[in-house]
């Protein structure tokens, strides 16, 4: 079935440490797009263990990682998408360390400049962080998901 109408992910869509607005971890691709009221485009060819999906009609520079069937990161690699506080590509370490304060893990980046790693302080949301990497002083893109999928480069 076709979803119909507006999908619901757009450039006013927040990251949290447990989805995309109302696209969560865990939840399977058609899940997904009935939660996103959209269809989830594969950008290479799917595969059980490991592939990345952006949402149709969705904000540019916006993927989702797919891992043995369900949704369990979102990439922020480019645009004006932000987390429900208001960080995203754009803010500088400092402004990342004063929202978040001691929550905030400082490490470097395997490509150089910083990953910020927010590690919540909720126990039920443990498993999830949000890394924002800096290129040492300003937020270059940031993505937010599930251990240990977040914490990967990219699918292997």
């Amino acid at each position: 079935d076709d979803p119909s109408g507006p999908s619901t992910l757009d450039a006013t869509s927040t990251v949290s440490t447990v989805g995309f607005d109302e696209v969560t971890f865990g939840m399977t691709v058609l899940q997904a797009e009935e939660a996103a009221n959209t269809r989830m485009l594969p950008l290479s060819t799917p595969n059980e263990n490991c592939y990345e999906v952006e949402p149709e009609g969705g904000p540019d520079g916006v993927t989702f990682m797919v891992t043995e069937g369900t949704i369990e990161r979102v990439d922020v690699r480019s645009g004006g998408v932000t987390t429900r506080s208001g960080a995203g590509i754009g803010s500088t370490e400092q402004e990342i360390r004063d929202l978040f304060g001691t929550s905030i893990e400082i490490r470097p980046d395997p490509d150089g400049g910083n990953q910020l790693v927010f590690v919540p302080s909720d126990e039920t949301d443990a498993e999830f962080r949000v890394i924002f990497v800096s290129d040492g002083t300003t937020v270059t893109s940031f993505r937010s998901g599930r251990l240990p999928q977040v914490e990967l480069p990219g699918c292997p």
